[in-house]
Protein backbone atom coordinates (compact mmCIF):
# COMPACT_ATOMS: atom_id res chain seq x y z
CA UNK A 1 0.00 0.00 0.00
CA UNK A 2 1.26 3.38 -0.84
CA UNK A 3 0.60 7.21 0.41
CA UNK A 4 1.17 9.94 -1.41
CA UNK A 5 -0.14 12.35 -3.95
CA UNK A 6 -1.63 9.83 -6.61
CA UNK A 7 -4.92 9.10 -7.11
CA UNK A 8 -4.79 5.36 -7.83
CA UNK A 9 -3.56 4.62 -4.32
CA UNK A 10 -6.01 3.95 -1.54
CA UNK A 11 -4.19 6.24 0.65
CA UNK A 12 -4.02 9.63 -1.73
CA UNK A 13 -2.58 12.72 0.19
CA UNK A 14 -3.10 15.68 -2.32
CA UNK A 15 -1.83 19.23 -1.39
CA UNK A 16 -5.62 19.71 -2.05
CA UNK A 17 -9.32 19.09 -4.13
CA UNK A 18 -12.05 20.29 -5.20
CA UNK A 19 -15.44 20.40 -4.13
CA UNK A 20 -18.76 21.46 -6.07
CA UNK A 21 -20.94 23.23 -4.26
CA UNK A 22 -24.27 22.67 -3.38
CA UNK A 23 -27.23 25.07 -5.06
CA UNK A 24 -27.83 26.57 -1.76
CA UNK A 25 -24.32 27.43 -1.17
CA UNK A 26 -23.71 28.63 -4.59
CA UNK A 27 -22.98 32.83 -3.82
CA UNK A 28 -25.12 35.17 -5.47
CA UNK A 29 -23.44 38.43 -5.99
CA UNK A 30 -20.18 38.87 -7.61
CA UNK A 31 -17.26 36.45 -7.36
CA UNK A 32 -14.73 38.63 -8.37
CA UNK A 33 -13.78 42.63 -7.62
CA UNK A 34 -13.18 44.38 -10.32
CA UNK A 35 -12.55 47.20 -8.67
CA UNK A 36 -9.36 45.40 -7.68
CA UNK A 37 -9.01 43.41 -11.17
CA UNK A 38 -9.13 46.67 -12.98
CA UNK A 39 -5.79 47.71 -10.57
CA UNK A 40 -3.83 45.00 -12.08
CA UNK A 41 -0.82 46.39 -13.82
CA UNK A 42 2.04 43.99 -13.66
CA UNK A 43 1.75 40.57 -16.32
CA UNK A 44 3.02 37.29 -14.30
CA UNK A 45 4.87 36.25 -10.82
CA UNK A 46 7.04 33.24 -10.39
CA UNK A 47 8.27 32.74 -7.14
CA UNK A 48 10.60 29.77 -7.48
CA UNK A 49 12.82 27.92 -4.45
CA UNK A 50 14.66 25.39 -7.60
CA UNK A 51 16.03 26.28 -10.52
CA UNK A 52 16.95 23.15 -11.95
CA UNK A 53 14.19 20.80 -12.21
CA UNK A 54 13.33 17.59 -14.21
CA UNK A 55 10.54 19.43 -16.15
CA UNK A 56 12.88 22.29 -17.19
CA UNK A 57 10.17 24.73 -16.59
CA UNK A 58 13.21 27.72 -16.18
CA UNK A 59 13.83 26.60 -19.90
CA UNK A 60 10.33 27.31 -20.51
CA UNK A 61 10.31 30.93 -18.57
CA UNK A 62 13.65 31.63 -20.15
CA UNK A 63 12.12 31.46 -23.81
CA UNK A 64 8.77 33.02 -22.78
CA UNK A 65 10.37 36.02 -20.63
CA UNK A 66 11.46 38.95 -22.35
CA UNK A 67 12.51 41.26 -19.11
CA UNK A 68 13.04 39.88 -15.59
CA UNK A 69 12.62 42.39 -12.98
CA UNK A 70 14.43 41.42 -10.12
CA UNK A 71 12.44 43.09 -6.80
CA UNK A 72 10.01 41.82 -4.01
CA UNK A 73 6.59 42.74 -4.47
CA UNK A 74 4.41 42.96 -1.58
CA UNK A 75 1.18 43.99 -3.84
CA UNK A 76 0.59 40.35 -4.95
CA UNK A 77 -2.91 41.90 -6.23
CA UNK A 78 -1.31 43.63 -8.95
CA UNK A 79 0.25 41.34 -11.24
CA UNK A 80 -2.26 39.36 -13.56
CA UNK A 81 -0.91 35.72 -14.01
CA UNK A 82 1.04 33.05 -11.41
CA UNK A 83 3.43 30.75 -12.56
CA UNK A 84 2.41 27.36 -11.26
CA UNK A 85 5.23 25.19 -12.93
CA UNK A 86 5.82 21.64 -11.61
CA UNK A 87 9.60 20.68 -10.84
CA UNK A 88 8.51 17.49 -12.25
CA UNK A 89 5.19 16.20 -14.22
CA UNK A 90 4.46 13.36 -13.15
CA UNK A 91 1.02 11.17 -13.48
CA UNK A 92 -1.25 13.23 -10.70
CA UNK A 93 0.94 15.37 -8.98
CA UNK A 94 -0.13 19.25 -8.84
CA UNK A 95 2.17 21.29 -7.03
CA UNK A 96 1.30 22.94 -3.94
CA UNK A 97 1.95 26.22 -5.31
CA UNK A 98 -1.21 26.01 -7.84
CA UNK A 99 -3.52 25.11 -4.95
CA UNK A 100 -1.77 28.14 -2.38
CA UNK A 101 -0.79 30.67 -4.30
CA UNK A 102 -2.91 30.31 -7.78
CA UNK A 103 -6.63 29.64 -5.96
CA UNK A 104 -5.96 31.34 -2.64
CA UNK A 105 -5.85 34.75 -4.11
CA UNK A 106 -7.40 36.28 -7.33
CA UNK A 107 -4.85 35.61 -9.97
CA UNK A 108 -5.22 33.19 -12.66
CA UNK A 109 -2.08 30.30 -12.55
CA UNK A 110 -0.76 29.08 -15.20
CA UNK A 111 0.44 25.75 -15.87
CA UNK A 112 2.21 23.28 -17.41
CA UNK A 113 0.63 20.48 -18.78
CA UNK A 114 -3.53 20.62 -19.10
CA UNK A 115 -3.70 16.72 -18.71
CA UNK A 116 -2.37 16.48 -15.12
CA UNK A 117 -4.43 18.95 -13.41
CA UNK A 118 -7.46 19.30 -15.33
CA UNK A 119 -9.25 16.17 -13.60
CA UNK A 120 -8.94 17.48 -10.06
CA UNK A 121 -9.18 21.68 -10.26
CA UNK A 122 -12.56 23.45 -11.33
CA UNK A 123 -13.53 23.75 -15.13
CA UNK A 124 -11.95 26.93 -16.63
CA UNK A 125 -10.09 28.27 -13.69
CA UNK A 126 -6.95 28.15 -15.26
CA UNK A 127 -4.42 28.24 -18.71
CA UNK A 128 -2.20 25.25 -19.77
CA UNK A 129 1.27 26.32 -21.61
CA UNK A 130 0.41 23.25 -23.67
CA UNK A 131 -2.58 24.26 -25.36
CA UNK A 132 -0.42 26.90 -27.46
CA UNK A 133 2.01 25.47 -30.28
CA UNK A 134 4.85 27.60 -28.27
CA UNK A 135 5.67 30.01 -25.71
CA UNK A 136 4.72 33.52 -28.23
CA UNK A 137 1.05 31.93 -28.52
CA UNK A 138 0.59 31.62 -24.89
CA UNK A 139 2.07 35.52 -24.75
CA UNK A 140 -0.05 36.16 -27.11
CA UNK A 141 -3.14 35.37 -25.13
CA UNK A 142 -1.70 36.42 -21.92
CA UNK A 143 -1.84 39.68 -23.14
CA UNK A 144 -4.99 39.87 -24.99
CA UNK A 145 -6.36 38.97 -21.38
CA UNK A 146 -4.50 41.63 -19.89
CA UNK A 147 -6.30 44.11 -22.08
CA UNK A 148 -9.91 42.74 -21.85
CA UNK A 149 -10.97 42.91 -18.69
CA UNK A 150 -13.78 40.97 -18.98
CA UNK A 151 -12.77 38.02 -20.86
CA UNK A 152 -10.29 38.00 -17.92
CA UNK A 153 -12.90 37.73 -15.20
CA UNK A 154 -14.59 34.93 -16.89
CA UNK A 155 -11.49 32.75 -15.43
CA UNK A 156 -13.10 33.32 -11.83
CA UNK A 157 -16.81 31.92 -12.88
CA UNK A 158 -15.84 28.89 -11.39
CA UNK A 159 -16.15 30.33 -8.09
CA UNK A 160 -20.28 30.40 -8.72
CA UNK A 161 -19.79 26.44 -8.36
CA UNK A 162 -17.23 25.16 -6.69
CA UNK A 163 -14.93 25.76 -4.13
CA UNK A 164 -10.66 25.03 -3.69
CA UNK A 165 -9.61 23.79 -0.62
CA UNK A 166 -5.77 23.76 0.31
CA UNK A 167 -4.34 21.36 2.60
CA UNK A 168 -1.42 22.94 4.16
CA UNK A 169 0.68 21.49 6.72
CA UNK A 170 2.08 25.04 7.80
CA UNK A 171 -1.72 26.90 7.40
CA UNK A 172 -3.87 24.09 8.14
CA UNK A 173 -2.52 22.18 10.15
CA UNK A 174 -5.28 19.81 11.64
CA UNK A 175 -6.15 19.07 8.02
CA UNK A 176 -3.25 18.32 5.97
CA UNK A 177 -0.74 16.86 8.02
CA UNK A 178 -3.22 13.82 9.23
CA UNK A 179 -5.02 13.53 5.98
CA UNK A 180 -3.26 10.68 4.48
CA UNK A 181 -3.05 8.58 7.77
CA UNK A 182 -6.77 9.44 7.99
CA UNK A 183 -7.14 7.24 4.88
CA UNK A 184 -5.07 4.45 6.12
CA UNK A 185 -7.65 4.56 9.26
CA UNK A 186 -10.57 4.46 7.32
CA UNK A 187 -9.37 1.42 4.97
CA UNK A 188 -8.14 -0.61 8.07
CA UNK A 189 -11.71 -0.08 9.36
CA UNK A 190 -13.23 -1.52 5.98
CA UNK A 191 -14.21 -5.27 5.87
CA UNK A 192 -13.34 -7.11 3.60
CA UNK A 193 -9.95 -4.88 3.75
CA UNK A 194 -8.91 -3.67 0.62
CA UNK A 195 -5.91 -5.50 -0.81
CA UNK A 196 -2.77 -3.35 -2.68
CA UNK A 197 0.07 -4.29 -4.00
CA UNK A 198 2.60 -3.18 -6.65
CA UNK A 199 4.78 -5.61 -7.96
CA UNK A 200 7.79 -2.69 -9.57
CA UNK A 201 7.52 0.07 -7.54
CA UNK A 202 10.22 1.81 -9.26
CA UNK A 203 7.92 1.29 -12.11
CA UNK A 204 5.35 2.39 -10.31
CA UNK A 205 6.28 5.76 -9.12
CA UNK A 206 9.33 6.42 -11.80
CA UNK A 207 7.87 5.26 -14.73
CA UNK A 208 4.95 7.67 -14.40
CA UNK A 209 7.43 10.55 -14.37
CA UNK A 210 8.04 12.69 -17.15
CA UNK A 211 11.84 12.59 -18.60
CA UNK A 212 14.63 15.57 -19.29
CA UNK A 213 11.75 18.00 -19.82
CA UNK A 214 10.08 16.29 -22.87
CA UNK A 215 7.29 18.25 -22.58
CA UNK A 216 8.92 21.44 -22.30
CA UNK A 217 11.91 20.90 -25.37
CA UNK A 218 8.42 20.11 -27.69
CA UNK A 219 6.48 23.40 -26.97
CA UNK A 220 10.04 25.20 -26.74
CA UNK A 221 11.83 23.78 -29.71
CA UNK A 222 14.65 26.16 -31.48
CA UNK A 223 14.87 29.68 -29.96
CA UNK A 224 12.30 31.42 -31.40
CA UNK A 225 12.46 35.44 -31.82
CA UNK A 226 9.55 36.93 -29.34
CA UNK A 227 9.87 40.75 -30.39
CA UNK A 228 6.20 40.37 -30.02
CA UNK A 229 4.02 39.11 -27.84
CA UNK A 230 5.58 39.00 -24.50
CA UNK A 231 5.36 39.42 -21.61
CA UNK A 232 7.47 40.69 -18.84
CA UNK A 233 8.04 38.66 -15.29
CA UNK A 234 9.09 39.53 -11.67
CA UNK A 235 11.02 36.66 -10.67
CA UNK A 236 11.61 35.99 -7.54
CA UNK A 237 14.47 32.96 -6.30
CA UNK A 238 13.68 32.60 -2.66
CA UNK A 239 12.31 30.10 0.07
CA UNK A 240 8.41 28.94 0.70
CA UNK A 241 8.19 30.50 3.95
CA UNK A 242 9.48 33.96 2.25
CA UNK A 243 6.31 33.60 -0.22
CA UNK A 244 3.95 33.15 2.44
CA UNK A 245 5.27 36.17 4.32
CA UNK A 246 5.12 38.60 1.14
CA UNK A 247 2.32 37.00 -1.15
Amino acid sequence: MTLGFRHDTPASSPYGYTVKLAKKSRPTGEVIDMKRVNRKSKGAAWFVSHCGTESNREGYIKDLQRNILYFVDKTPFRYHFYIAFENSICKDYVTEKLWNQGYGRDIIPIVLSRAVVEKVVPPRSFIAADDFNDTKGLADYLHYLMKNKTAYAEYFQWRREYKVVFLDGNVHDALERPWGFCQICRLLWEKPRPHFSIENFAKYWGGSCEKDGELVRRLVGNKRNLTTGTINFDVERTLTTFHKKHI
